[in-house]
């Protein structure tokens, strides 16, 4: 992908990749894993995190992810358990006719959609419980990105909202469904550097706020999420390198206004690998990550397929 036109990689919704809500999440078991839930798909910004179109331009992106993991209880596996999620999401970015300080400050405009399914069993004393759920993943909203562009660096500041509309039903288990019932408010941060004609460096953060899941009275703590990557332009139309996420929950769960299973903080550190093939000012992205370091969620291995398509 060139570095013009586009935001190669769903910024939180997804990422060429995403943003959706629902990609790097663990379902709700009982009430235990709302904790362990995420809007933000975790490890999508991993490529051209802080690049926004040109005033009056657009790109689309597409994001498709497949998750396979266990759970994890504290940091011990829990036997018997797996999670399956398959997640595709678009994205639409729009950065409006307008800039500043000799077009060096733009605005953007971006919303998320996505649906897909997510499968889970989990152990019980009477045996195995096991369904799966079709869907669609809540929402995204991104009102306005304040987008700086200066020489090799690039930086991007912004808060998207996740609107509780995605499928979802406490009454149907153990998971339940892609949405997650409740408000989310992301304050994040993107930066990209072209360090040279052969490497560029990616590295964002978002934050979590979440609001009570009125159905449980579950309130999830809020969490950070950052991202980081390194691309070399192995040949002209093609980059590739090592990517990298951890997530940390920063403070405690709590259920009917107390605290709980001594606040079930989530943590993961995830490795992996991308590759980039640039075709025009679009492209293609795979790649792939593994989880560690799991506490409270649910930990495995990722892989995206991401596109760009710019209009």
């Amino acid at each position: 992908m060139s570095n013009s036109g586009q935001r190669a990689g769903l910024r939180r919704a997804g990422f060429i990749c995403i943003s959706m809500a629902a990609i790097g999440f663990a379902p709700q078991l009982a009430h235990a894993a709302e904790n362990g839930t995420t809007e933000y798909p975790l490890g999508a910004d991993s490529y051209n995190a802080a690049i926004t179109p040109p005033p009056g331009h657009g790109v689309l992106l597409s994001y498709d992810t497949f998750v396979s993991a266990g759970l994890y209880s504290g940091a011990s596996h829990v036997a018997g358990s797996h999670l399956s999620v398959f997640v595709s999401a678009y994205r639409g970015v729009y950065t409006w006719p307008v800039a500043y300080d000799d077009g060096k400050i733009t605005i953007s405009s971006e919303i998320v959609i996505g649906g897909g399914h997510i499968g889970l069993k989990v152990p019980t004393p009477g045996g195995p419980l096991s369904n799966g759920s079709a869907g669609m993943v809540d929402p995204s909203f991104w009102p306005v990105d304040v987008n700086y562009h200066n020489g090799p660096v690039f930086l991007s500041v912004t808060m998207p909202i996740w609107a509780p509309l995605g499928t979802y039903n406490k009454n149907e288990g153990p998971a339940k469904g892609l949405g997650l019932n409740h408000w989310t408010f992301g304050p994040a941060a993107y930066l990209t550097y072209m360090a040279s004609p052969k490497w560029q460096f990616d590295l964002d953060t978002l934050t979590e706020i979440n609001t009570i899941n009125p159905q449980t009275q579950y309130y999830s703590g809020i969490d950070d999420t950052l991202t980081a990557s390194a691309s070399y332009r192995l040949l002209p139309h093609l980059q590739i390198g090592p990517a990298a996420w951890i997530y940390e929950q920063l403070t405690n769960d709590t259920q009917y206004g107390h605290v709980y299973n001594k606040g079930n903080k989530g943590q993961t550190l995830a490795f992996g690998v991308q590759a980039i093939y640039g075709i025009g000012h679009g492209g293609i992205l795979l790649k792939y990550y593994h989880d560690t370091l799991v506490r409270n969620r649910a930990g495995g291995d990722q892989v995206w397929l991401q596109w760009a398509l710019p209009f």
